[in-house]
């Protein structure tokens, strides 16, 4: 009777929901068309929106951002995210119309993960997404592991009363 092994399951690429900003409706349409059949797909069509969204449960599993849109743009809203506790870890892929160095180097010091200028080549599209992903997944399976080590940890610390709260004590530091 001894203890199962912890076992991961990596998720397939259905279910993984994308979330698609952009203010041009046809650009998320055809984003919404190409990936709908491998992820699931949401769309906003404001900075405001995403940040409403990304915040909410479940959170996205990748957000493709627009870099202009009116108001809130897509590096304050890259920003914004990766500021946040709850979004920091949400990869981000910035799709843009203007290709210079200057509009990359804004969009990696807001936090992007990726970036890519349209018009886009599908299979590279889809094949960063993966990449980004798969990043994601392990990025995931590492808090749930650090997770279930803190609470072993808690529980064998708890059954000692000279070592209770070292852990929490040890974290502070």
């Amino acid at each position: 009777m001894g203890m199962q092994p912890l076992q991961f399951v990596m998720p397939t690429s259905n279910s993984n929901t994308l979330l698609i900003v952009d203010d041009a409706v046809e650009n998320l349409t055809v984003l919404d068309a190409l990936l709908s059949p491998h992820y699931q797909v949401r769309v906003a069509t404001s900075g405001e929106k995403v940040l409403r969204i990304a915040a909410g449960e479940p959170h996205p599993d990748l957000i493709l951002l627009d870099v202009t849109m009116p108001e809130l743009d897509g590096f304050s809203v890259c920003q914004r995210l990766k500021e946040d506790e709850k979004t920091a870890l949400i990869p981000i892929t910035m799709l843009t119309g203007l290709d210079d160095r200057e509009h990359r180097t804004r969009g990696i010091e807001a936090g992007a993960d990726d970036f890519l200028t349209k018009p886009f080549e599908q299979s590279i599209l889809r094949a960063r997404l993966r990449s980004q992903l798969r990043l994601k997944r392990l990025t995931d399976q590492l808090e749930h592991t650090e997770g279930v080590i803190f609470m072993l940890a808690a529980a064998v610390e708890a059954k000692d009363a000279y070592t209770e709260g070292h852990l929490r004590r040890l974290r502070t530091y």
